[in-house]
């Protein structure tokens, strides 16, 4: 008999994480661009994004969701490392949510009739509703919601089986630790802390452990949790390992203080809402002690961030950064990645330009010209690899062009490199030449190309939008005033020294490649930090 309540409650178990699955993707399919532009705007100030954190979670029904969200927008720069602590932070109290919903539907509601009539409403709306709509999506959140009612019911009553068919008192002699720790390892394996709060109230309800064990169970299985932050870090970037160590840390704290507590908190808990119902004042317990670990780290998360930037930091590479630091799978964060790659990659090429001219110094690191070119064209074939990635997801008309826009921004940047490149030799030759004239001529058209270069990276830094934009226009007027102006001095010069041919087209390619090479870098810092609408306008502005 116990044998099949087993099965059975195993049964019911799977329906629930099932249910709880879908009820996850059908909200997040229906509201997940909403609550990525709610973790954008609403995280500036840390009271915010707690609280942003656990109406999020509390709603997706889902800390997974959000903490893949606030990795990426982390990893793009969209949100401080301290705000997104404190989204976890919050994030932490919106997944108790899950046993109020369980406690209050599971156990004070009939269940048999009304669950499958929820799963079956919400599965005749998700076979009826058209194809990617959010009706769609909620009807598949309803018909996970009525599963895990189903499955809630399957484990309610084998676990009422259970209780008359076993003697679990000996579980009576076995201290509060040994539940703790059990607990955190089951959640741990199975990667659900909500599978584990669901056992817990089954079994309280069910009188076979009591109040203050499952109490232990409900701690355990708040650190257990934290694995599946750990596993997602191991090999991940330094941001996912500073989120994940504050995962961790910030659960171990608030665990270690809420087992301490653990039996006068109970009482205090059991004399508000009465000692008649336990699965009350676990679910409140859970909800407290989270709610004590905000109270505990708020004031201390500015060195707390300090030093977790200090125990997992990156180091410095020459390839692309940002997009390593987000997963495709987030459009909004995966495109600002892209385009803080696009920006250093503009500064990369113009430092690259500036090390082909280094010879004139005899710079050591001109030696390394052939390394940063490479490094550069690396980038960009891993930028269209992972752009390729983002296109896969579902991207809106807006998200669509601020995508081609960075990956414009980098063909430019490499374009610049690349027109520098291939006039190395000739740039070279001019360096060491016998002749003063010719160096003459290769230092004036390095002092003109340096500056230029400048002019480009002063004007990204410019922060007042409308001087950003006249700059950049004047930036490229320039570009094309330099080239006529020294393409006329180079035909003056024939004139006077006819039979020098080949030097006149020698140095008519020096003068269109370096021009090539201003206007593809302006171009691509206009694309790197305009938006669409100033980048497209930008196009229309007359070049001479």
């Amino acid at each position: 008999m116990a044998q099949v309540d087993i099965w059975h409650f195993l049964a019911g178990l799977g329906l629930f994480l099932f249910g709880l699955k879908q009820l996850e993707i059908g909200l997040a399919e229906a509201g997940g661009r909403s609550f990525k532009q709610l973790l954008r705007a609403r995280t500036r100030r840390l009271p915010e994004a707690i609280l942003t954190g656990t109406i999020a979670t509390a709603i997706l029904q889902s800390s997974s969701i959000v903490m893949l969200m606030v990795l990426a927008f982390v990893g793009a720069g969209i949100i401080e490392l301290r705000n997104a602590l404190g989204i976890i932070l919050g994030s932490n109290l919106g997944t108790t949510f899950t046993g109020w919903i369980v406690a209050t539907f599971g156990f004070k509601v009939d269940l048999e009739g009304a669950a499958f009539a929820v799963a079956g409403l919400g599965a005749l709306l998700f076979v009826f509703a058209p194809k990617y709509s959010k009706l769609k999506s909620g009807g598949l959140a309803i018909v996970g919601f009525g599963l895990l009612l189903v499955g809630l019911d399957g484990m309610k009553s084998s676990m009422d089986q259970l209780a008359t068919t076993l003697d679990w008192r000996v579980f009576a002699d076995y201290p509060l630790i040994v539940f703790a720790v059990v607990a955190m390892l089951f959640t741990a394996v199975i990667q659900s802390s909500s599978a584990t709060m669901v056992i817990t109230l089954t079994s309280v309800d069910a009188g076979i452990i009591s109040l203050p064990a499952a109490a232990a169970v409900v701690i355990g299985a708040d650190l257990g949790t934290t694995m599946t932050s750990v596993l997602g870090a191991l090999n991940g970037s330094s941001v996912k390992k500073q989120v994940a160590g504050a995962h961790v840390l910030f659960n171990l704290v608030t665990d270690v203080v809420a087992f301490v507590l653990l039996v006068p908190l109970l009482g205090i808990l059991q004399a508000l809402l009465g000692a008649d119902d336990p699965l009350y004042t676990l679910v409140a317990f859970h909800s407290t002690f989270n709610l004590m670990g905000i109270v505990l780290f708020l004031p201390f998360l500015s060195p707390f961030t300090r030093m977790l930037q200090d125990w997992f930091s990156d180091p410095d590479v020459l390839d692309a950064t940002h997009i390593h630091k987000v997963p495709p799978s987030v459009p909004e964060a995966a495109i600002e990645a892209l385009h803080r790659d696009a920006r250093d990659l503009v500064q990369r090429a113009i430092r690259t330009n500036m090390l082909a001219f280094g010879v004139l110094r005899h710079d050591p690191s001109a030696r390394g010209y052939m390394d940063a070119y490479w490094s550069l064209k690396r980038t960009e074939g891993e930028a269209l690899a992972y752009a390729a990635a983002v296109q896969k997801e579902a991207l809106d008309a807006d998200e669509a062009r601020h995508l081609a826009q960075a990956l414009r921004s980098m063909r430019e940047s490499i374009q610049a490199a690349k027109s520098i490149k291939d006039i190395r030799s000739d740039l070279e030759t001019a360096a060491t030449s016998a002749e003063q004239s010719v160096v003459d001529e290769y230092t004036e058209f390095q002092t003109s190309f340096f500056a230029y270069l400048d002019a480009v990276s002063d004007a990204m830094e410019t922060t007042e939008q409308a001087e950003q934009f006249a700059e950049f226009a004047r930036l490229l007027v320039r570009a094309q005033t330099e080239y006529e102006s020294a393409a006329a001095g180079i035909y003056g010069m024939a004139s006077a020294d006819p039979d020098n041919e080949l030097r006149l087209s020698t140095l008519l390619n020096v003068n269109r490649e370096i021009f090539s090479a201003k206007s593809s870098l302006a171009k691509a810092a206009v694309d790197a930090t305009l938006d669409p609408a100033q980048a497209d306008a930008m196009t229309n502005i007359p070049r001479s």
